[in-house]
């Protein structure tokens, strides 16, 4: 029933309706009353929820469009590539936050004024009252270069904006301690070889299940890995996600690491990683 309040009693809430031929009312009991909502300006939230949402999408795009313009003047080095990264991150997070933002101030919708939305949650539906999650990934990583297969630590920050229950893109960065010294013994010599950590700065994409508890998930994703080389590669993987709580999820996450672009022989420029990772919605 949509319309305007025009007093509410002890027990019963009295209405009046719009869109009618003639000006008329009606009452409520108030015990009867599931939700009540409000059409007001989003100003503060819309804002809010705008700038994130470029700031993350833009921003991550625009490291890889720093990244790309590094590689384009022939920087083979992790600085400058690096540098070159954050600077696009800088300016496509401005601007995307500016378009963002401007975009949610002119936006109106039905808002929730009670009773809150946490209570209207259905049994098995899946929390999603944050637009965004800060993920921490830690675990550890196996090469598969046949003349040099370590397992070691690695770690991985992200932040991913829910595109809708089901899915979240964002932008991560990860690093995987590779770095090692190899010595091969050769016939009247010996031959040792340095091998340096992988940096991982990039896009990715998950999809998973809209339901509590023990849920399945699937990831991919591209960007730059920055090692003794550099390299444009991508991932796949999935796992299983636990929701702790509404603004809290735990994930056991398996994914496979692989290059698009041609590497020397001795690159690291495959691997796996296994591990956990927690998330927060903030």
């Amino acid at each position: 029933v949509r319309g305007r309040p025009i007093h509410v009693s002890a027990d019963t809430l009295h209405f009046r309706l719009e869109n009618q031929p003639v000006i008329e009312t009606a009452s409520y009991a108030l015990d009867e009353i599931l939700r009540v909502r409000a059409w007001q300006a989003n100003s503060a939230r819309g804002a809010g929820w705008g700038a994130t949402s470029g700031a993350v999408v833009v921003g991550g795009f625009g490291a890889l469009v720093g990244m790309y313009a590094s590689a384009i003047r022939g920087n083979d080095n992790a600085g400058p590539v690096v540098a070159f990264a954050l600077i696009g991150a800088g300016v496509g997070a401005a601007g995307g936050g500016l378009v963002g933002g401007s975009v949610g101030l002119l936006i109106s919708s039905w808002q929730q004024v009670w009773p809150t939305g946490a209570d209207l949650r259905l049994p098995g539906s899946a929390p999603t009252s944050k637009n965004a999650r800060l993920n921490l990934f830690a675990g550890s990583g196996s090469t598969t270069l046949p003349d040099y297969e370590v397992t070691r630590p690695v770690g991985r920050i992200s932040l991913h904006k829910n595109l809708n229950p089901n899915a979240s893109l964002g932008p991560a960065v990860g690093y995987h301690k590779f770095g090692g010294t190899e010595v091969t013994q050769l016939p009247g010599s010996t031959e040792t070889r340095s091998r340096d950590g992988i940096l991982q700065v990039g896009m990715e994409f998950k999809i998973r299940a809209d339901r509590t508890g023990f849920s399945p998930f699937a990831t991919t994703g591209a960007g730059w890995y920055l090692g003794n080389g550099v390299f444009i590669g991508g991932h796949a993987g999935g796992g299983l996600r636990w929701a702790v709580s509404d603004f809290t999820d735990l994930e056991f996450d398996v994914r496979y690491h692989f290059s698009f672009t041609d590497t020397d022989e001795d690159d690291i420029d495959s691997f796996w990683t296994i591990g956990l990772n927690l998330g927060f919605g903030i």
